[in-house]
């Protein structure tokens, strides 16, 4: 991660915010240290979410496609990581009748 959480704990103080909400791909690199993967580059708000609290000693909070577990799994900067599924084609096929 290359986030400065005391930086952005102050910018957010300022503001009156309680989190950033990140959604797009770059800023969610940028945060957590892990690039979503290629679902996130459509841009489309909530292919990748990560949530940065205002408060340095609450962990940074991310919902990821689950084609970015692999890059998760060698290292991230949050605390909690969740996954969805990233496309709708991954659904279990069953023969017609």
């Amino acid at each position: 991660s290359s986030i400065d959480r005391i930086r952005a704990q102050r910018l957010m103080q300022r503001a009156g915010l309680d989190a950033l909400l990140l959604l797009q791909p770059e800023h969610v690199a940028y945060a957590i240290g892990v690039h979503p993967g290629p679902a996130s580059l459509f841009r489309r708000a909530g292919a990748a979410v990560v949530l940065v609290p205002s408060d340095p000693s609450e962990g940074i909070a991310a919902v990821l496609p689950d084609l970015a577990a692999g890059a998760v799994r060698r290292g991230c900067g949050a605390s909690r990581i969740d996954f969805h599924t990233t496309w709708v084609e991954s659904g279990t096929a069953r023969p017609h009748r």
